[in-house]
């Protein structure tokens, strides 16, 4: 089974109750999840659950509720939030349940979710890769040089005056960038 298609019509078709969507969501994301829940469980609550357990709740809460008309997605990261958001209620609801106390943060201190799940893997840099392959096809000769440079770790402001155009012209170029990138993600 191939996990191939965006996440919005992966989560439709689960929501119709589609096992092969179901099973597309699970390889897409059920990885990252683990490494999240191995990140914030304890040594302590270790000993009683592992991050196994945690991932296996977290899709048949998620798929219970999908198909009940709960739970709404725009695109992959909002699906990434919600399940990261499931997976450490549950933990924070393990360790209550175990009486530790963990200190499981909710977010990242920002509002945003603590998704990330470690440095990417060697597969993740080949996705990625790919993915910037087919996007620089895409740009012309001015938009590969400030995707360039701002991979090379340049600011805007340095990029503009290597370029001899405004920060403005950068960002609106970045902008491009991230919107065909979000286009081809969702």
């Amino acid at each position: 089974m191939s996990n191939a298609g965006s996440a919005k019509e992966l989560f439709a078709q689960c929501q119709g109750g589609d096992l092969a969507a179901a099973e597309g969501i699970y390889l897409r994301y059920a990885e990252r999840l683990w490494a999240l829940a191995h990140r914030h469980i304890g040594d302590t609550l270790q000993r009683r659950v592992d991050p196994d357990d945690i991932v296996q709740t977290v899709f048949r809460t998620f798929f219970r509720r999908t198909e009940a008309g709960k739970f709404s997605i725009e695109n992959s990261a909002s699906l990434w939030a919600l399940l990261a958001r499931i997976t450490l209620n549950r933990i924070r609801s393990e360790a209550q349940k175990w009486d530790l106390r963990a200190a499981v943060p909710l977010d990242d201190g920002r509002g945003q979710p603590d998704t990330l799940p470690g440095p990417p893997t060697e597969a993740d840099a080949r996705v990625l890769l790919q993915e910037l392959s087919g996007l620089v096809a895409q740009l012309d000769p001015r938009g590969v040089e400030v995707l360039r440079l701002t991979v090379e770790g340049f600011s805007v402001s340095q990029i503009a005056g290597q370029l001899d155009c405004s920060r403005w012209t950068i960002r609106r170029v970045l902008d491009r960038v991230g919107n065909m990138l979000t286009r081809k993600w969702e």
